[in-house]
């Protein structure tokens, strides 16, 4: 409970990391001490904002991640695509606590998440409907289009990160 609002939380974990490398996906590598996916949970849930947290992962490492992640985490098996882990995430999470008020969304793949930032994005999504952690793009953007090459403004850009936040009947009806 957060501010009196029911939070829900969706790890999306589904990945395989092949633009990573590897054996195994990065998610099942050691982050500190403990795999990321640990990582990534332990910091999330060490806000203490959640009232529920949902991993969702590829179906080869459902068991792995029930074995290692706390039991009150509910792991559930991905999508082909993370829209459609979410989407496998929120349907869980509606249904298992349907008065749930607010969602957000995380990577499993961001296991250094600060609370500042997890506070932040809920506290806009809570005074807005939706919000995304974004920082400000340091890159040097190129768009080509019909009349050359420009150069936007960089200043005016930010690059979307994690968590997402929605307001739960808002992600509803996207989806």
């Amino acid at each position: 409970m957060y501010k009196n609002k029911t939070i829900g939380l969706i790890i999306a974990a589904a990945g395989l990391g092949k633009r990573f490398g590897g054996n195994v996906p990065k998610l099942f590598l050691k982050a500190g001490n403990n795999l990321m996916i640990q990582t990534t949970v332990e910091a999330c849930a060490a806000c203490g904002f959640f009232d529920y947290i949902y991993v969702v992962t590829h179906p080869d490492y459902v068991v792995e991640c029930r074995n290692i992640l706390p039991q009150d985490v509910v792991v559930l098996e991905g999508g082909k695509e993370r829209q459609d882990s979410v989407a496998i995430g929120l349907l869980a999470l509606m249904t298992d606590h349907p008065n749930t008020e607010y969602v957000l969304i995380h990577d499993g793949a961001r296991p250094y998440v600060k609370t500042k930032v997890i506070k932040s994005t809920l506290d806009h999504t809570l005074q807005t409907g939706a919000a995304v952690a974004a920082v400000p793009v340091k890159d040097t953007i190129k768009m080509v289009g019909p009349d050359g090459i420009t150069t936007p403004d960089r200043k005016n850009m930010f690059a979307a990160q994690t968590p997402q936040g929605f307001e739960v009947g808002l992600l509803r009806k996207a989806y």
